[in-house]
């Protein structure tokens, strides 16, 4: 077969390129390296050398070893003799010229000779007392600091030693990483919640229902739970509802309600406690609706005038919410126990019987039951300066707490079903033990 010049010259040139390029992949393969494992000393042999002599420099030889070894069992043996004879041979006491007795002779008094092993012939002196500490007290600068007029808890009457928890450490400073954000005020919050615990008896409400002739505990109960319910579907703020129930139960301390307006004195608390902390309040029309029509807009107006004259415009109040998110602070809590926290809170509200407590007495509880839950200490000596309560103090609410979750009526299911939802968790299914 005849093949062109052209052709043939083109083939020739593509084998002689082909043979190259596998001649230069052959020179990139890595050779392959012969080496033998040695095991690694500890902080010894830190570059992994091979060499014979480098190992044998490194082994030292078996006499040495032992010679080592004889000299510190020597060191050790004559060390424990020398304790023993100090042990058998204390030093004498110090002689001073109070203590030294004087014998009648010949004209001569015999005075008891020193210890001839003492070096000196002066009485040694008394060992310094030792200073007296000042306690440690956090600082908002630096972790501790020392203070003279540093106020010392005293233990409470009811006071067990088996709660040492608290007591046993330092408090930490819980507003020293948020000393640069000007909106937690940590100049001004240790005052601030001072106050809100001088001013909360004044704001909070009594139990009330024996003054009320037509209006039963789950009459109440049935009520709380229905502003739960709107509370969630409308996603207010959780001080929403708190002021809601407030302005609900200080109204009914102070007048009487006839059974078919406790409703409607719902609903009208509700939008009050809207207008004062949502940014959008609710509107009349959807306050209407939710009522089924049963109420008309001018009802709703009406009842918000008399709700307001009769608690003098005294919205403000000191809310067991707002005690539990310093608590919390205090308390270094986690996802699980601010969102266990929330739910026992929100439960207690529910219940009539709970409202001898004060709003600040109901957070620690809530605290403590969500703590215990989590399987961590139910109190700590953070909380104990911060709450203001010691374990001891808050026990008792937290029982009456888990007593009255117990004795609610199943139907009333809208806290359970709120907290069911994974946005919160579904920390309902939490089982709370009593202490």
């Amino acid at each position: 077969m005849n093949v062109p010049t052209t052709r043939r010259r083109s083939l020739r040139n593509a084998g002689k390129k082909g043979q190259q390029h596998q001649a230069k992949q052959e020179e990139k393969k890595p050779v392959p390296m012969v080496t033998t494992r040695k095991r690694r000393g500890a902080l010894k042999d830190l570059t992994n050398e091979n060499d014979e002599e480098t190992t044998r420099k490194s082994k030292k030889p078996r006499a040495v070893v032992t010679e080592k070894a004889e000299r510190r069992r020597t060191r050790s043996v004559a060390r424990a003799s020398k304790d023993k004879e100090e042990d058998d041979n204390p030093p004498s006491a110090p002689i001073t010229r109070a203590k030294a007795k004087q014998v009648k002779g010949d004209n001569h008094i015999v005075v008891p000779t020193r210890d001839p092993k003492s070096k000196s012939s002066q009485p040694d002196p008394e060992p310094p007392k030792p200073e007296k500490r000042l306690p440690l007290i956090p600082s908002r600068r630096r972790s501790c600091r020392l203070i003279k007029d540093a106020p010392i808890y005293r233990h409470p009457a009811n006071y067990h030693p088996g709660y040492d928890y608290q007591y046993a450490g330092v408090a930490d400073d819980i507003d020293f990483r948020d000393f640069d954000d000007p909106t937690c005020a940590t100049d001004y919050v240790l005052d601030m919640y001072n106050t809100f615990h001088d001013k909360e008896a004044e704001t909070c409400a009594k139990p009330y229902l024996h003054k009320q002739p037509s209006i039963t505990h789950r009459m109440r109960a049935i009520l709380v739970d229905w502003l739960v319910e709107v509370h969630s579907k409308f996603r207010l703020t959780p001080e929403t509802l708190y002021l809601a129930v407030n302005l609900v139960d200080r109204f009914l301390m102070r007048e009487e309600l006839a059974r078919s307006d406790l409703q409607l004195l719902g609903v009208t608390s509700l939008m009050i406690a809207a207008k004062y902390e949502e940014i959008y309040p609710l509107g009349l029309t959807d306050l209407v609706y939710i009522c089924d029509n049963a109420y008309t807009r001018r009802d709703v107006l009406d009842m918000e005038t008399t709700i307001l004259n009769a608690l003098e415009y005294q919205v403000v109040i000191h809310s067991a919410h707002r005690f539990l998110l310093r608590y919390l602070k205090a308390a270094h809590a986690d996802k699980k126990i601010v969102q266990l926290s929330c739910m026992i809170l929100d439960g207690a509200l529910i219940s009539s019987r709970l409202l001898e407590y004060l709003p600040s007495q109901l957070a620690a509880a809530a605290v403590a039951i969500a703590r215990h839950a989590a399987g961590r200490h139910t109190w700590s000596p953070t909380l104990l300066k911060y709450a203001r309560y010691s374990e001891e103090e808050v026990l008792p609410v937290a029982k009456a707490i888990l007593v009255e979750k117990r004795g609610i009526d199943p139907e009333l299911n809208s806290i359970r079903k709120k907290y069911s939802s994974s946005r919160y968790g579904c920390v309902a299914e939490t089982i709370l033990d009593l202490f």
